[in-house]
């Protein structure tokens, strides 16, 4: 007979247990004490509070071939801790790779006066987008903010 061990799992996280490798949703379990076996599981605590990233500057061209320097802050939580441990590798990551892709390809669309007075705008452009993609990983964007937008 195997001889549970124990993880305590914060207020804050969900357990998402891997047995023999496999998981589902019953593998899911909130917070307080559970109980695993040793060898058939791994248990893995996702992280359910919300979270800020910042995307490093990134250079983008307007449709005119102007250069613009962009740096963004990404604001979300995970919503569903098993989609977000089994679709992607790196939540933060992944993030902030297609933060920059969506924010330079909305900028090749519109000219440089466009994006230098419509900031805003073009941060809930970059957030329904994204949306979009981090929904697919169990993820909600509650926000993106333009924290600078300057010629270079």
């Amino acid at each position: 007979m195997q001889i549970p061990y124990v993880k305590r799992v914060p207020e804050w996280g969900m357990l998402v247990i891997y047995r023999f490798g496999r998981t589902g949703p019953e593998f899911v379990k909130g917070p307080g004490l559970r109980f695993l076996m040793p060898v058939a599981d791994r248990g893995v605590i996702v992280d359910m509070r919300e979270q800020v990233v910042a995307i490093p500057r990134q250079s983008c061209l307007t449709c005119e071939g102007e250069e613009l320097g962009l740096r963004l802050q990404v604001a979300w939580k995970v919503v569903d801790p098993l989609l977000s441990q089994v679709r992607v590798l790196n939540f933060r990551g992944a993030i902030q790779g297609v933060a920059a892709t969506i924010a330079r390809s909305l900028i090749a669309e519109i000219t440089v006066e466009e994006a230098l007075h419509k900031q805003v705008r073009l941060g809930e452009g970059i957030r329904e987008r994204l949306s979009e993609v981090v929904a697919k990983w169990g993820g909600l964007v509650t926000d993106v903010q333009v924290v600078e937008l300057a010629k270079l």
